[in-house]
């Protein structure tokens, strides 16, 4: 299951006409398109500009069945040097993270269906960083934070901040299209060896 973070009026980060929701989205398409030519079936949680609830985009990677839930969400930092991508795993740890914005939201405590995947994501989120690294040429390290869109996903489940928009480098790159694809083929690419393990 791909998750296209945000949506309709939540419009996510901004830098000047970029919009979080829209490279969000456009993003997952071509991921969407890459892992099926590498076989594998998949489901989106939305296809067109709307914001669907939290509840709504994990229990459609749980419906189906989903052997792996991804997030697509573009970063933001406070600090303009932040660059690069940064892929998170569920934590119930509700301290602060080095460099994410995501570790203020609330979880409900009933939320624990992600517990027993823990280890599988991490080992898909650690493939996935260190594909996008190379993409990136950076050397960031996989995060975790308590995020509620995780929370319940009964699959190894990654949210993944394809770069930060408040990195002008970053911003710019995410604008070429050629470079989205990039992306979408390194993270399907990171699936697809992630999946022959299991």
């Amino acid at each position: 299951t791909i998750d296209a973070g945000h949506g309709g009026e939540d419009r996510g980060i901004t830098s000047g006409s970029l919009l979080e929701k829209d490279l969000a989205r456009q993003i997952s398409m071509l991921l969407e398109n890459s892992l099926q030519r590498l076989h594998f079936t998949t489901h989106t949680t939305r296809d067109s500009d709307f914001n669907p609830s939290l509840a709504l985009r994990t229990s459609i990677s749980n419906t189906n069945q989903s052997a792996v839930f991804i997030s697509i969400h573009v970063g933001g930092s406070h600090s303009p040097d932040v660059q690069g991508p940064l892929v998170y795993v569920h934590s119930a740890n509700t301290k602060k993270t080095r460099r994410g914005r995501r570790t203020n939201q609330q979880l409900t405590p009933w939320y624990n269906a992600q517990q027993p995947y823990l280890d599988r994501s991490k080992k898909l989120a650690k493939l996935i960083q260190s594909r996008l690294n190379n993409l990136f040429d950076t050397s960031n390290s996989v995060e975790t934070a308590p995020l509620e869109v995780l929370a319940p996903v009964q699959a190894p489940a990654v949210l993944i901040e394809v770069g930060f928009l408040t990195n002008s480098q970053d911003a710019n790159r995410l604008e070429d299209t050629t470079f989205q694809k990039l992306v979408a083929d390194s993270i399907a690419e990171a699936t697809r060896v992630s999946c022959d393990e299991l």
